[in-house]
């Protein structure tokens, strides 16, 4: 009878090995090698991949844009995932299914279909600058993917309305086990909404809020495809995030070793924010 709970956990933990934990392995490996991704013969070259990085202008440029992205992208996420969610929990209660379900809707599409949409909405004769034409801001008419000043929050703002949904599920989730009893609690003592919000609500959803800015955090970490098909890097690697880079360098310049040095390095990254993440918001969590 002892077998039987590791029976169940057998095939989760052989598909991560295979999927996830081996290729991690390998990487490494390479990481300390010149593969070129291509050739069977590769040489072992130590830690001068990860030397090379220190002096690397374009990796660095990349983890800049990574940064400025990811702050633009967990701020608004999670600020109007949370939003949403106590208007579906409170206002909006009647429609929550339907507004859950629209809200959705984005996280379930293909992501390359996504970015081919937008990248025409965005594009000089799109539907952004016919609009702002049409209400009278001609002077605000731009090449929207082009101009080094607003792609990255272009991009940003795709991302947005990509996952936000997903994380609104998340939170409204967390604000369906909050006891009615403490509402009804503050309304005897007399609470106001405000104080209800900060005092019953945002206290005991923060479990939700954590898991929903770690994984907004990590989903914009890994973040290519939009960037691929909406800037393809540019213009001047002003989108180019590490992901971008790590791709663009194992298959665009046969780079392998190289890449899966930037990939360690990532990894490292995204465990050490996390982790510290995790500390910080978890001390703000409350349980009833």
């Amino acid at each position: 009878m002892k077998k039987i709970p590791f029976y169940f956990v057998l095939p989760a933990a052989l598909f991560y090995i295979v999927f996830k934990l081996f290729p991690m392995v390998k990487a490494l490996y390479y990481s300390f090698t010149d593969w070129n991704g291509l050739s069977n013969e590769y040489n072992f070259i130590g830690i001068n991949n990860y030397v090379n990085l220190i002096g690397d202008e374009r990796f660095i440029n990349s983890v800049f844009i990574t940064i400025k992205f990811l702050v633009i992208v967990v701020f608004f996420v999670n600020i109007l995932a949370i939003l949403f969610a106590v208007l579906l929990n409170n206002s909006l209660r009647k429609f929550n299914n339907f507004f859950k379900t629209v809200f959705f809707v984005p996280v379930v599409i293909s992501q390359i279909a996504i970015a081919f949409t937008w990248r025409n909405i965005y594009s000089y004769n799109g539907i952004l600058n016919f609009f702002l034409k049409g209400v009278g801001f001609e002077n605000l008419q731009m090449g929207w993917l082009t101009n080094t000043n607003v792609v990255l929050i272009c991009v940003a703002i795709v991302e947005i309305w990509r996952v936000m949904g997903f994380h609104m599920v998340i939170i409204f989730a967390s604000l369906q086990t909050i006891p009615n009893e403490l509402y009804e609690a503050g309304k005897i003592d007399g609470c106001t909404p405000w104080q209800e919000f900060k005092s019953i609500t945002f206290p005991l959803m923060m479990h939700g809020v954590t898991i929903s800015i770690i994984m907004s955090t990590m989903g914009g970490f890994k973040q290519y495809a939009l960037v691929k098909v909406l800037t393809d890097g540019g213009p001047l690697h002003s989108t180019e995030t590490i992901a971008y880079n790590i791709i663009d360098r194992a298959y665009s310049f046969s780079m392998q070793g190289y890449a899966s040095a930037i990939a360690i390095v990532m990894l490292l990254i995204i465990v050490g924010i996390t982790i510290f993440q995790n500390k910080f918001l978890s001390s703000k969590e409350y349980y009833y």
